[in-house]
């Protein structure tokens, strides 16, 4: 009985290691677009496109990111003072008093402006803001002296985690553990077939379902052992 006992411990833990070796994290720098279907043509000093955390995270942010914004102007006109026509915009409307942070941008033209992130944290920090940006609710694409439409939003260098799975091993160790439980027991169980290449895409859940299956099979095992050994007493 001890070796049983052993032998379904043996099981559990092997269910726990799969399940460790199957998670690995893993982070890409790369680029993202934002929607800009909800862009108008908003007047001076109004806001062609408001973002809020749902649609990206802030924290993301790595110290090589920069915000590039493509519009169109009202008119095709440019400011007559040689200003930049578009200006990103830091919302916190947490706090009191509440931050509404203009960026400028370091480089721009009569389509395009391209945004800094030390611009961006030195101006919010200037502000009151933290540091890191973490506090910052909307990123709104507003117009200076002109109106502005934004058609385009790139955000580069942002520093995206990125989860993939590795089921072989995990199967493999499961599979040999509830193999050796059931010849320990000698009693049939049902056996689990290995996940296919295109089950294995599907990632966590698979492990999940392979782990739940196995810890069901010990189970039935183990009540089966003990039926058998309730018998031998009558």
């Amino acid at each position: 009985m001890k070796k049983i006992i052993k032998t379904v411990l043996s099981a559990a833990v092997a269910c726990i290691a799969a399940l460790a070796m199957s998670i690995c994290v893993s982070a890409e720098v790369k680029d993202i677009e934002l929607s800009t279907t909800r862009a108008t043509m908003c007047p001076a000093w109004g806001q062609s496109v408001t973002y809020t955390v749902s649609d990206f995270n802030i924290a993301n942010f790595t110290e090589n990111t920069e915000v590039i914004i493509e519009y169109e102007t009202e008119g095709g006109a440019m400011p007559d003072n040689g200003y930049n026509p578009a200006e990103l915009i830091f919302q916190n409307y947490s706090i009191e008093p509440q931050i509404w942070c203009q960026v400028t941008p370091y480089e721009y033209d009569e389509t395009s402006a391209k945004f800094a992130y030390a611009d961006m944290v030195k101006a919010y920090v200037d502000l009151g803001g933290k540091e890191d940006l973490s506090d910052v609710n909307n990123v709104c694409i507003g117009a200076t002296f002109v109106g502005v439409k934004a058609t385009k939003v790139t955000i580069t260098n942002v520093d995206v985690p990125e989860v993939t799975t590795t089921t072989t091993a995990a199967t493999e160790a499961v599979t040999e553990a509830a193999t050796e439980a059931a010849t320990e027991a000698k009693t049939t169980a049902a056996t689990t077939a290995a996940p296919s290449a295109e089950e294995e895409s599907g990632g966590v859940p698979i492990v999940l379902i392979v782990v739940i299956t196995v810890v069901v099979a010990v189970a039935v095992v183990v009540t089966l052992i003990v039926l058998k050994n309730r018998k031998r007493f009558y």
